[in-house]
């Protein structure tokens, strides 16, 4: 499909739509559309072959020309081998936020009178803390600030608004800052190693002609090796991302604890337990495979700690610019993905998509100006409620009469209550008193004894600061627990900055396989093969190309010929269409045929542009089985369908392996 240029919200012009906007508002589409559709329900039933028109193949397919040699390639080493403890790893991170402790969160005058009044409580209730109801609302706050700043992070930076960076994102957003619970757990036993694997690779493949992707067992320094000279052999100019882990020289500088012996960690074979780590004299050597010449080695991005220590060696490997880690990297979650998202889509420079990816992991890690509000009055009235009793009766106790009643005078204008009266010569005249622990409460006729064991600070329960500010520290403390030197705070932003060879660092993607103003996967769903992720949809399923695998309709072949003939009115044909009512049919059919699952996928050569306008029917078309709706038997690879027959064990068998939806607002076929 033809790449539509994002569009951020600026001060500059604020006319423009965010993806965000773009997204809620093709959402609400197809909402409308399935209520559309279910108006225009027909019945299955039996018919003859039917040929429609089909769209037109060329006779020759012309491609996006590349000049001999002109090919690029990206390696992707994941490898996180979590009995490292030396190197900051997801459970680690996960473990780290898990233990912060929250109350370090509070500003110290607001903590002082927490502590007070928590002390004040247990002097009655000595199993009530006041202080953890107070850190369950910051708790509470801590993961409203999360959620706001993953939604301030893709508007800020651009970050995708589909695909499965977008689904991670969406996850991190409705899931990890839950009570309880944090982004690298989430991320952890929803994702984990292969799934950022997977996301990677489909986030670069529409953009390189070849991905390599080493994890586990093939993320081996020989493996490595192995698959760097073979493709410069090959003829490929190589970018490389390392999301593995690593060890340096420097070890206290930003209070970094002692990591062992120096070296890049790559998977060991014969030690799956431990690393096989190899230093910047092991990579050199990489070059004897090559005869001693440098490699066609563009850009590297690496992720392990300490990674700047070896930007002089892939220097003289042959790279033209490489950036790493200053030290610890505690930027471990969606730098790798937010770096090669820009580095691809964004088209930015080596440095530039670095700095990126560290900014954005900087605020999940540092916080944002956001408002936080306590109020322990309503806990406090609960466990401590105000008590009123009456005062003691009047009366005097003598050495021979005993206890004798006196008189109570009232006055109701406003003075204390007393009590009064005379016995024998004797005349009692004073304060009605209250019982110990009360106080007594005037109020112009009939006093009450007030019991109130927190006084002044129980008014006085509730504050309002910025989270932000303590964020970070508090962070830095609960790292410094795991990672820092003697247990002290560390500082996550120092440690984990960018370094780079400043010389080169305008390096960017090695030899872009696309084109601009070209028509890629004409025909898939999606624009530029990124798909579109659903509501609903079971975690990972997106309806577009994963990598170069690209979900096919009917109605997607018909929008995206529509698209092309109307490339700036044409309805999501382009930014601001929207709402146009143009292409509005054929967008309407590939929702259609999304939802009910009448699709097919095939292998696309995402870096081959679409010149003529017309969908190549021999590389898009459904093959045979494919379950598709009657009149779209032009998509059909033989142009022919017959009657779907539900009584039919293949037929079942093909619906329920095709997942269609059969809810009578289409006809079904079978391609012949």
């Amino acid at each position: 499909m033809k790449p539509t240029p994002f569009c951020y919200l600026s001060l500059s012009d604020s006319k423009r739509i965010t993806i965000s906007e773009v997204f809620l508002l093709t959402v609400a589409l197809f909402v409308f559309l399935m209520a559309a559709f279910q108006a225009d329900s027909v019945q299955a039933q039996q018919f003859p072959s039917v040929s429609t028109p089909r769209i037109a193949t060329p006779a020759t397919t012309q491609v996006l020309k590349v000049p001999p040699g002109a090919k690029n390639a990206l390696v992707i080493v994941v490898e996180e081998n979590t009995a490292q403890s030396f190197s900051v790893t997801w459970s680690g991170m996960s473990n780290a936020m898990r233990t912060m402790v929250i109350k370090n969160l509070l500003p110290h005058e607001i903590r002082s009178k927490i502590e007070t009044i928590n002390n004040t409580v247990r002097t009655v209730l000595p199993q009530i803390d006041i202080m953890a109801v107070a850190e369950e609302q910051v708790r509470r706050h801590v993961a409203a600030m999360m959620k706001q700043s993953v939604r301030n992070l893709r508007s800020q930076f651009g970050l995708p608004g589909s695909g499965c960076i977008s689904g991670i994102l969406d996850t991190m957003i409705l899931q990890a800052p839950a009570v309880g619970n944090d982004m690298y757990k989430v991320f952890r036993d929803r994702y984990g190693e292969s799934g950022l694997m997977n996301c990677l690779k489909e986030t670069a493949l529409p953009y390189y002609y070849r991905v390599e992707v080493l994890t586990d067992r093939e993320a081996s320094f020989q493996r490595f090796k192995d698959v760097l000279l073979k493709l410069h052999r090959e003829g490929y100019t190589i970018d490389i991302l390392l999301d593995i882990h690593g060890c340096g020289a420097e070890r206290t500088t930003k209070n970094t604890d002692d990591c062992g012996a120096i070296g890049l960690c790559f998977y060991d074979p014969y030690h799956p337990t431990k690393s096989d780590r190899r230093n910047a004299d092991a990579l050199k050597k990489i070059l004897d495979g090559n005869n001693g010449q440098k490699l066609r080695i563009n850009a590297v991005y690496m992720v392990p700690c300490w990674g700047s220590e070896f930007n002089s060696a892939w220097r003289e490997i042959g790279a033209k610019a490489s950036n790493g880690p200053l030290q610890v990297n505690y930027y471990v979650l969606l730098s790798p993905l937010v770096f090669l998202d820009a580095f691809t889509r964004r088209e930015m420079t080596l440095k530039a998509a670095a700095d990126q990816a560290y900014n954005v992991e900087k605020v999940l890690l540092n916080g944002i100006s956001f408002t936080v509000k306590i109020d322990l009055r309503p806990d406090l009235n609960r466990l401590l409620p105000i008590r009123y009793v009456a005062p003691k009766p009047c009366g005097v106790t003598l050495p021979v009469a005993g206890w004798v009643g006196l008189s109570t005078k009232i006055d109701y204008r406003g003075n204390k209550d007393y009590c009064i009266g005379q016995v024998g010569p004797q005349k009692f005249e004073f304060q009605k008193s209250c019982p110990v622990g009360y106080t007594m409460v005037v109020q112009g006729g009939g006093d009450r004894c007030k019991q109130d064991l927190l006084g002044p600070l129980r008014d006085q329960a509730h504050w309002q600061f910025d989270l932000g500010p303590s964020y970070g520290p508090a962070v830095d403390t609960a790292l410094g627990t795991i990672y820092g030197k003697d247990k002290k705070p560390v500082d996550n932003k120092a440690s984990s900055k960018r370094v780079q060879n400043t010389s080169t660092w305008r390096v960017r993607q090695a030899l872009v396989c696309r084109g601009d103003d070209k028509w890629y996967c004409f025909g898939s769903a999606g624009q530029m093969c990124g798909g579109m992720p659903l509501p609903g949809v079971p975690q990972g399923e997106y309806w577009g190309c994963t990598g170069t695998q690209c979900v096919i309709n009917a109605g997607s072949m018909e929008h995206d010929k529509c698209c092309y003939d109307n490339p700036k009115v044409g309805n999501m044909c382009g930014p601001g269409t929207a709402t146009s009512q143009v292409c509005l049919k054929e967008l309407t059919k590939a929702a259609h045929r999304i939802v009910h699952r009448l699709f097919w996928k095939r292998w696309v050569d995402t870096c081959y542009a679409n010149t003529t306008g017309i969908v190549d029917h021999a590389q898009y078309c459904a093959p045979s089985g494919t379950i598709v709706a009657r009149e779209d038997a032009f998509a059909c690879c033989n142009e022919k369908v017959r009657a779907y027959n539900p009584a039919n064990v293949q037929d079942q068998r093909r619906a329920k392996t095709q997942g269609v939806k059969m809810d009578g607002t289409f006809v079904p076929a079978v391609c012949e």
